[in-house]
């Protein structure tokens, strides 16, 4: 037994202990917190990456077909998705995101321009104009592909890894 003014050892070990086994506590709750507002994070710039980049792909395949009056209220969201891009991708995919629009942009010019020759010369604007839709179209196939390939690391709910 233990004499009346002396406690046992092992309760100055629990004393000890007891703070230490409450910081830990507390560090894990903490770690766990930043990784769930880390994930909150993520997942919200995978949304409105995604957003953008499906925007922007819509965008340049209706090149040509929506209407005059469509086009132009889809303008000004194509400039205000642009900018939104710089901020949340590197400076290359915002280039080419940027560049798939003008391509788009080319298409849509080259379908409303009106052939004002006749004869062969008219036969000779159609073919040039089909020739410069081929490649405005074709660059947009190569647009897609190359932001398909720079986008796929920050296109994961994982983040920027």
């Amino acid at each position: 037994m233990c004499s009346a003014g002396t406690d046992p050892h092992w309760i100055e070990y629990v004393r000890a202990l007891g703070p230490i086994i409450i910081g830990v506590a507390v560090a894990y709750i903490a770690y766990m917190q930043w990784k769930l507002a880390k994930s909150s994070l993520d997942e919200k710039l995978f949304d409105r990456r995604y957003a953008i980049i499906s925007f922007a792909k819509r965008v340049a395949q209706q090149a040509g077909l929506a209407e005059e009056r469509e086009q132009r209220q889809n303008e000004f969201e194509v400039m205000q998705r642009l900018d939104e891009a710089k901020y949340l991708f590197s400076l290359e995919i915002h280039t080419k995101l940027r560049d798939l629009v003008q391509a788009s942009r080319a298409i849509r010019r080259l379908e409303r321009r009106e052939i004002r020759s006749a004869g062969s010369e008219a036969v000779e604007e159609i073919r040039s104009l089909n020739q410069e839709m081929d490649a405005s179209q074709e660059r947009i196939g190569e647009l897609f592909q190359k932001i398909d390939q720079l986008t796929s690391r920050w296109m994961t709910l994982g983040g920027n890894k």
